[in-house]
């Protein structure tokens, strides 16, 4: 029986789930820089529709021609980063593959271990994020008036939050397979013994 935690092969409905991430990560993007091309009815649509997922402030969100994006600065850095994530992730594990198998081999790497780092840089990634955000909030309280954000920062910081969540996706994904692999039927012969037993209660 294969060990769930060891690296997963990248079988065909792994490549359909990796696809699906692409495909809908890009299109979370799109939509999201799209309204300077919409009719305006349609654009206050998606507006509406992006509003509970970002503050739309107008002097902290990209235009074009003049026309504010759905989204601000730092979450079309952090849309970006994970339709990035998701794609760096299959373009790791392709250059990789003779590494995690000698890693495999010698049992130092496995997808629980990845997936152990990648939280640890989610968190890690999330620190620069807050002093950036925070940023403004100290200059009004504080003497400290050169310290704010812009919008490189602002864009940077989510841009690297999007790249490890991204990843971290991809490897939650793998992960599941992984051990949904190791353990077909598991379900099956639970529910299966279950029925057994109740039969033979019941002949009793």
């Amino acid at each position: 029986m294969p060990d769930p935690s060891s690296p997963l092969p990248w079988d065909q409905r792994m490549s359909f789930l990796w696809l699906g991430c692409v495909a809908g990560s890009l299109l979370l993007v799109g939509l999201a820089v799209i309204p300077p091309w919409l009719p305006e009815a349609t654009r206050w649509l998606l507006m509406q529709a992006f509003a509970p997922l970002c503050h739309q402030i107008p002097a902290r969100s990209p235009t074009i021609d003049g026309v504010h994006l759905a989204v601000c600065d730092r979450c079309i850095g952090i849309y970006s980063g994970l339709a990035g994530g998701v794609v760096l992730a299959a373009a790791l594990r392709a250059t990789a593959v003779p590494i995690v198998k000698h890693l495999q081999h010698v049992r130092t790497l496995s997808w629980d271990r990845v997936l152990s780092v990648l939280r640890l840089a989610l968190v890690g990634v999330l620190i620069p994020l807050a002093i950036d955000w925070l940023g403004p909030f100290v200059a009004e309280w504080t003497s400290l008036s050169g310290w704010t954000n812009s919008v490189e920062s602002r864009f940077a910081t989510g841009l690297l939050l999007g790249v490890v969540a991204g990843l971290l996706l991809i490897v939650v994904i793998a992960n599941s397979r992984a051990r949904t692999r190791a353990h077909p039927n598991e379900d099956v012969s639970s529910s299966e013994g279950t029925s057994t037993r109740r039969t033979t209660d019941a002949d009793v």
